[in-house]
């Protein structure tokens, strides 16, 4: 089990790689999406819809509509392949990077750069509702494992935390986590 982890990096960038050496062959289509139509993935304290995957944009991003409730926020992380940006539709979504937080409220864009420890999180009363793009695309992959391990156990579950980290070490090529964080501002 643990070999078959130790190659799903490598399968993935040859998976990114090869996409985007075709993507000035390959046109995607052009999507229309209802994200009313859509079911959303149903995490602790956050939602997400994906909107578009890599596999839709012959690997140019990956889009979705994500809804973090009050209290939630994630890891310090980094994505070392890829660009993130935030357009926040409602509430207000919390980015902390380079040692300052930001508060972005409703109409904010925010943009990350490929390699940036950054942490995100919601430390209002209310739903943040924002829209996340990845350039290029490809990251859903991580979110895709977490929605797995999520169906089958709770976080209280004792073998959740080594199924979690399992997933991160897998996805290192996406999403690659640093640690813990507190804004040093609230909203």
């Amino acid at each position: 089990m643990t070999a078959r982890f130790a190659l799903a990096p490598f399968l993935i960038l040859f998976a990114v790689a090869l996409a985007l050496s075709q993507s000035s062959d390959v046109k995607p289509a052009i999507q229309v999406v209802d994200s009313a139509k859509i079911s959303a993935s149903d995490f602790t304290n956050q939602n997400l819809k994906f909107l578009v995957t890599a596999a839709e944009t012959a690997g140019q991003m990956t889009v979705f509509e994500t809804t973090e409730h009050p209290g939630f926020k994630t890891q310090w992380h980094s994505h070392p392949n890829c660009e993130e940006t935030f357009y926040v539709i409602e509430g207000t979504l919390t980015v902390k990077s380079g040692g300052k937080t930001y508060h972005a409220p409703a109409g904010s864009f925010v943009y990350i750069p490929r390699g940036t420890p950054h942490g995100q999180g919601n430390f209002t009363d209310k739903p943040a509702r924002f829209i996340t793009t990845f350039t290029p695309g490809g990251a859903e992959i991580f979110f895709r494992d977490r929605e797995r391990i999520m169906k089958d156990l709770k976080p209280t579950d004792p073998a959740y935390a080594a199924r979690l980290e399992e997933a991160r070490q897998k996805n290192k090529f996406w999403v690659n986590p640093l640690g813990t964080w507190e804004p040093d501002t609230k909203p």
